[in-house]
């Protein structure tokens, strides 16, 4: 008894997308769907992916803008030391923190990320979270009470990204 005509045609195109996964290692986009590969996007087709993510974030959480946050110190007016990310959804991100080579371990690190941490917790925020490299101050933040929640070993090779979080009580 041999398979009904509808299995022989699933079975040949089960065994086309099968041949394709086997030879790119990639499963086939569907049918009339053109896929390309740039490293040169049109910051159109960027504005486009960024705004369908947000609509679709938004149908699921509360609308929310993240809120630009960041704390400077200068010396004579120059800058010496900073701190930027931003407030989201009760938290805050810290994206860079970066002091002079003449001011670390003077504690000002630790004062940038402290006055951070007071104006996320006035803006209403629970608790931070950053990332940091191996070769940067993974140290430097569990001392001052952040915990690993991840890592990414080999990012770059030889190093690891560590990616870390404190509560704001």
């Amino acid at each position: 008894m041999g398979l009904p005509p509808s299995a022989c045609i699933c079975m040949r195109h089960f065994h086309s997308w099968l041949t394709v996964v086997a030879v790119t290692g990639v499963a086939p986009a569907p049918e009339g769907v053109d896929v390309s590969v740039t490293g040169e996007p049109d910051p159109a087709d960027l504005d486009v992916v960024r705004a369908e993510v947000v609509t679709f974030n938004a149908s699921l959480v509360a609308a929310d803008k993240a809120r630009p946050l960041a704390v400077f110190a200068r010396r004579g007016g120059v800058l010496v030391g900073g701190m930027t990310g931003f407030t989201l959804w009760e938290w805050l991100f810290i994206h860079y923190l970066w002091v002079s080579d003449e001011l670390r371990g003077a504690g000002l690190g630790g004062h940038l990320l402290g006055r951070a941490e007071a104006t996320a917790r006035e803006r209403g925020c629970g608790a931070v979270w950053l990332d940091t490299f191996s070769f940067q101050a993974p140290g430097f933040y569990t001392k001052l009470g952040y915990q690993q929640f991840g890592q990414l070993n080999e990012f770059p090779p030889g190093h690891a990204r560590h990616f870390l979080w404190k509560p704001l009580k």
